[in-house]
Order: structure tokens, then C-alpha cells, then sequence
């Protein structure tokens, strides 16, 4: 965070209906994790996410790599057949470990410990990096960390959104920090929309940081722009 460079995208999926507008995943993704639709759906996901990494690396040139995250539900990630489809739309593309990263949530190592290890091992034999996401909110997230190989720990918004006012957040905020840090972890803060926020995470050392004061979700064309004037605004600097 100490650098303000811009390091990636997380990949978010909305449904645009035409009576009702944008419809978030909150509405929907419960039912599709509970029907033949996710495991297509998920492989879709990683396409598109892998295709746009792979069209802005020809766009722009990069001085740093640049990575989009892919969100796997804990029914995607236990298909058995979940890593060979990576790794084919990852040839396919070209894509590299710099250029991608996959988040699970920890109902994805609760469902099936055996089948997750196995996964993970399988992505990390490629070098793509794993991220627990919403770190702090499980019963077991600690002993996660001591049993699976994930490589960074995104910390849950609830604790960061209030740091800046209450104490008890501050402190497990800056503790998550330190111990990711000895165990050679990085650290993403989420729910970051305030200035303050960054102030406090560069104190704690944190690497990275997600939340609106950046951007909210926008669509490609909108962060192809986005990307754009990031660049613009560094040459000018």
C-alpha cells in the first residue's frame, strides 16, 4: 500500500434484468450453488476473467503485473474437475501466475478438508496464488492457515469499515497483520472507503487494499478507463 500502485481486479458477477436492473449475487448465488447451473457457471467466470486479463495485457503496458481474482464457491472448488478446466482455459490464454488469483471463503475447506487440500496443492503447483477470503469471520480461520497453503489473507470488511473509531477493531486489524506477516503471508484489508483507512493500514504495514474509496464494481469497458487514467495520472507524476 506504501507504493499506491494499482494491482489488480476482483471478478464480481451480477445478473442486468431488464425489469429490475442490476440484481446482485446475494439474490441469486445460493440458488445456483444448489444446482447443476454452478460448476458451468464458475468455468464461464474464470474464462471471461482470464480472456480480459490476457486482452488488457496487450492493451497496456503494464510496468507491474496487473491480476484479476476469481471468487470459487465451495461447490466449484470441490468438483473434482475444477483444476483441469483451469488449466485449460489458462493455456489457452496464456495466462500466467502474475496475471490471476482465486479466493475461497472457509465453507470451502469445511465441506471436504481431503478434496480442498488436494485442489489447492494442485493450483499451487502452478504458482497461482490462493487467497482466504474474509479472514476473521469463520470459527476455525486460524487453523486454516496452519493446514492449507494459501498465500494471502483478506481480511474482513466488518473489522476494517470501523477501525478508525473503534478500538477493538484497530487492534485486530493491526494483530491479523502481524501474525499473516510472520508466517510469510501478505494481507489485503477490505471495505476500505475511507482516507483515514489508508493512513491507519500503511502505519500496520498492510500490502494491499480493496474497498470504494478506490472504485466501486464497474463493468470492463468502465475499468479499462479506469486503467487508463491510472497510468495517465502516474506519467504526469
Amino acid at each position: 500500500m506504501g507504493e499506491n500502485t494499482l494491482a489488480g481486479f476482483e471478478s464480481l458477477i451480477r445478473i442486468n434484468d431488464p425489469e429490475r436492473g442490476i440484481i446482485s449475487p446475494a439474490e441469486f448465488i445460493e440458488t445456483a450453488e444448489n444446482s447443476a447451473i454452478i460448476f458451468p457457471l464458475g468455468i464461464w467466470i474464470i474464462d471471461e476473467a482470464c480472456r480480459q486479463i490476457s486482452l488488457w495485457k496487450k492493451n497496456f503496458d503494464f510496468t507491474r503485473p496487473v491480476r484479476i481474482n476469481i471468487n470459487l464457491s465451495s461447490k466449484q472448488f470441490l468438483h473434482p474437475g475444477l483444476t483441469d478446466h483451469i488449466f485449460e482455459i489458462t493455456e489457452k490464454y496464456g495466462i500466467e501466475p502474475e496475471d490471476i488469483g482465486f479466493e475461497l471463503t472457509e465453507s470451502a475447506f469445511m465441506d471436504d478438508m481431503e478434496k480442498a487440500n488436494i485442489s489447492l496443492l494442485e493450483l499451487r503447483s502452478r504458482h497461482f496464488p490462493v487467497y482466504m477470503d474474509d479472514f476473521g469471520t469463520g470459527y476455525s480461520s486460524l487453523s486454516y492457515l496452519m493446514h492449507f497453503p494459501v498465500n494471502i489473507i483478506k481480511i474482513d470488511q466488518s473489522f476494517v469499515k470501523w477501525m478508525h473509531i473503534d478500538e477493538s477493531s484497530e487492534k485486530i486489524v493491526k494483530s491479523i497483520i502481524s501474525l499473516a506477516h510472520s508466517l510469510d503471508l501478505k494481507v489485503v484489508a477490505e471495505g476500505i472507503d475511507d482516507e483515514e483507512h489508508i493512513g491507519m493500514l500503511r502505519d500496520f504495514s498492510c500490502d494491499y487494499g480493496q474497498g470504494y474509496f478506490f472504485s466501486k464494481p464497474m463493468p470492463a469497458d468502465e475499468a479499462e478507463k479506469f486503467i487508463s487514467a491510472y497510468y495517465t495520472r502516474r506519467m504526469e507524476e
